[in-house]
């Protein structure tokens, strides 16, 4: 039997690799009869990615069982020049054979399969998979900070001086009620964020409004000269409440198809925020 092994590039946080899992796992369960073997190389985005429990926990709570190398200090992945993930490599007798960086390409990806197993049968990807294309977010210094995506989100202080800025994460420095809160606005269908607690017992409390348009007709001195006037109004809206623990991406809210909303967050307990991602 040949053999060919898949190397899937990711880090568990990250929300564009977690979907681009789910892809790699078809992949492997239509062609690992054949002889493929997925291998997870998995480079840390953040310190507590440099930690194999907190990989291996989230890999046993999603009932994932590929064979896990720990890139703790990305030897591996400027040996395949690759500095960015998702990114599927195939490798046959110790040769790079295939590389794609990023989701998406997984006909592609199939195809290589196929043809360095000598296997001729029906694909699984009949058509290329659609998915989301919004950008992260990550208010800590590391990648710009909260003034490089001011446009996006807005730190609004309550009471006290709001969050304290971290090299990864921001922090807030209150917690509680009308305390400390950040507004964000949304894209996609789904909002999600990757957090951890810095108390036992953490939670954040997802605020949603709804929006409503009234137009009404206002009299001018003289009859023929009208004037429409639009007035937005907030209906009250959804409250969410997401416990957080572990550094994980939590989801934060979803919505029935894409909306471009404002969601207000506020915090039980002290939580590091590392990135917003967007479906």
């Amino acid at each position: 039997m040949k053999k060919l092994e898949l190397l899937d590039v990711f880090s568990y946080s990250c929300m564009n690799c977690q979907r681009s899992l789910k892809y790699i796992q078809k992949l492997h369960d239509a062609y690992a009869r054949y002889g493929l073997r997925v291998t997870l190389l998995h480079p840390p985005e953040w310190e507590f990615e440099k930690r194999r429990g907190n990989i291996e926990s989230f890999l046993k709570q999603n009932n994932i069982s590929f064979p896990l190398v720990l890139d703790k200090n990305k030897k591996n992945i400027k040996k395949f020049r690759i500095d960015f993930w998702p990114t599927q490599i195939l490798v046959n007798r110790g040769e790079m054979i295939y590389k794609h960086v990023g989701e998406g390409d997984y006909q592609k990806l199939e195809k290589a399969i196929q043809k360095n197993l000598g296997v001729a049968k029906k694909p699984i990807f009949s058509s290329e998979p659609i998915y989301s294309k919004y950008p992260t977010l990550y208010p800590g210094k590391k990648k710009g900070g909260l003034q490089a995506i001011s446009n996006k989100i807005e730190s609004k202080k309550i009471y006290g001086q709001g969050f304290k800025q971290h090299f990864e994460y921001i922090e807030n420095e209150k917690e509680g009620k009308n305390q400390v809160m950040l507004q964000l606005k949304t894209m996609g269908t789904k909002v999600f964020v990757v957090a951890r607690s810095l108390n036992k017992e953490s939670s954040i409390i997802v605020k949603t409004k709804q929006t409503i348009t009234i137009d009404t007709a206002k009299k001018a001195m003289k009859s023929s000269n009208k004037k429409v006037i639009t007035k937005k109004m907030n209906a009250k809206g959804k409250t969410r409440k997401i416990k957080i623990g572990k550094p994980l991406l939590y989801e934060l809210i979803s919505f029935p198809k894409p909306a471009k909303k404002i969601i207000t967050l506020e915090f039980e307990g002290k939580i590091a925020l590392y990135a917003f991602a967007f479906q």
